[in-house]
């Protein structure tokens, strides 16, 4: 892996420092994968995918070419990159929906009883009635009111 990092920097003729910062890591992380004590993580490689469009396979596992695009020979067969549209479900293909047969799932006849829950609401009380208003004053007196009266 380190080989093909190296061979990225001189390929897009940068230094160790402007790589990094291009990859947005910090040098030193560079740094320890090319010494080799520690390897790349996932976020490095993924960023040096998308970056410099590298091919995943090339970077991974020194197969095919370093950018995208090219055919792989392995084993020989004709392989298409990863990253190429797919020609046998191509996208611009015509909608083959007109041999697709649409079934419409029936309902069954005999369907299970489903239990309806009901929420038990207990009775409100009746309604209360003013009987009487007291109102007292600041001389210890006080009126009582009744309604209808």
């Amino acid at each position: 892996m380190k080989d093909r990092i190296l061979e990225i920097i001189k390929h897009e003729h940068l230094t160790n420092a402007e790589f990094a910062n291009r990859l947005n890591v910090s040098p030193s992380t560079i740094s320890s994968v090319l010494t080799g004590r520690n390897k790349a993580s996932l976020d490095v490689i993924s960023k040096i995918h998308q970056v410099f469009h590298i091919n995943l396979e090339w970077l991974l596992y020194g197969t095919g070419d370093m950018k995208p695009g090219a055919e792989t020979k392995t084993a020989g067969y004709n392989m298409p990159d990863l990253f190429t549209e797919n020609p046998v479900n191509a996208a611009n293909e015509p909608n083959a929906s007109k041999y697709r047969k649409e079934i419409v799932p029936k309902t069954a006849e005999n369907a299970p009883n489903i239990a309806i829950q009901q929420a038990v609401i207990p009775p409100l009380p009746p309604a209360r009635k003013i009987t009487e208003i007291r109102i007292f004053f600041d001389d210890n007196t006080y009126e009582t009111f009744k309604p209808g009266k």
